[in-house]
Formats: C-alpha cells, sequence, structure tokens
C-alpha cells in the first residue's frame, strides 16, 4: 500500500506516517519546501514537492499512491484545498482518502 500524508510533520501527521511505516507502507509525503522535511525522508518517507493551492502540483505527488491522508490547517483557502486534493485524487486513480475533519479541539 502507498499512502500520500499531508500535514506529515504536524502533530496528527507525523503519528501517522510513524504508523504507516511500523505496517510496512509505503509512504510519501507532501511539503511545500520538501529540503524542511529531510528529517522525514529519512525515516524512508518519500517527500514530494506539491501544494494543496496548487492543482497541478498534486497531480504529480499523488502519482502512484492508492490513499491519500488529507490534513488541511484552517484557512480561508481550506474548501479549495479540499477540493484541489479530491479533483487530483479522482484524476489519477486514488483509491481512498481519509480526511481529518477536526483539528484544535479541547
Amino acid at each position: 500500500m502507498a499512502v500520500l500524508v499531508t500535514g506529515a510533520t504536524g502533530n496528527v501527521g507525523s503519528y501517522v506516517v510513524e504508523a504507516l511505516l511500523a505496517e510496512g507502507a509505503t509512504v510519501k509525503a507532501l511539503a511545500r519546501s520538501p529540503s524542511k522535511l529531510a528529517d522525514i525522508a529519512a525515516k524512508g518517507v518519500e517527500v514530494v514537492a506539491g501544494d494543496l493551492s496548487d492543482p497541478a502540483s498534486l497531480l504529480t505527488a499523488f502519482k502512484g499512491v492508492t490513499a491519500v491522508f488529507l490534513n488541511v490547517a484552517i484557512s480561508e483557502d481550506m474548501v479549495q484545498q479540499h477540493q484541489n486534493a479530491v479533483d487530483a485524487a479522482k484524476a489519477t486513480g486514488v483509491r481512498s482518502i481519509v480526511k481529518l475533519s477536526v483539528t484544535g479541539t479541547e
């Protein structure tokens, strides 16, 4: 199984990456600045350049994965970012999307 994780360096995403690696999954992490994810890459994660606000970058990043863990930061663009991710997933044959729908709760 190959999974792309957005928000891979955050509180939730980092745990998702670790759990997927422990299960033997192939993991890709989406990053606007891939060089900032060297620590994740050292664990065997493929860091791919992309931005949820840039649909063209997602088409490249989503290639070869069967699932996406979608964790989008709360922002005025988040609805469009979700739509961009869904559109890219459809276009590249992703079979499953797991969406984190709540962040910042107490």
